[in-house]
């Protein structure tokens, strides 16, 4: 509420400085229209979350279908969505046990500017392509 209330303030002081050029509003025209702005904000944070999941739902079915996570009770866990440390989702696959997850492989995917698939080594902290990884292993 703090917030709201210094923002209609900054908005009132800005217009009446302005000058006698600039569009004056009333303070309730100012209160109406912030109000709007955060119905907007929080619409756009609903469509952000259904993007989200859909990205998460994807790269879940993208890694399952690696022949490398084709075996008995292989699983995908989300672990991690991007962050400005980090530009990827992080993923581990494995397998779903009875009583726990048995991770087998981390993976880190890219979204943009492309779509990759990269395979985390955790123990060098070193990422390699899903090509790479597979030369690796031969």
């Amino acid at each position: 509420m703090k917030k709201f209330i210094f923002l209609a303030s900054a908005l009132l002081i800005l217009t009446t400085s302005c000058g006698q050029n600039a569009q004056k509003q009333t303070a309730a025209e100012q209160t109406e229209e912030l109000q709007q702005q955060e119905v907007v904000q929080e619409i756009s944070d609903e469509q952000f979350a259904e993007s989200l999941d859909s990205m998460i739902e994807r790269i879940t079915k993208d890694i399952l279908s690696l022949p490398e996570m084709k075996f008995k009770n292989a699983a995908v866990m989300f672990v991690t969505e991007p962050s400005d440390t980090e530009p990827y989702y992080t993923f581990k696959g494995g397998s779903n046990m009875e009583t726990h997850f048995a991770t087998s492989f981390w993976f880190h995917v890219y979204t943009s500017p492309t779509y990759e698939i990269k395979v985390y080594d955790i123990v060098n902290d070193s990422e390699m392509t899903l090509e790479e990884w597979r030369n690796q292993k031969e």
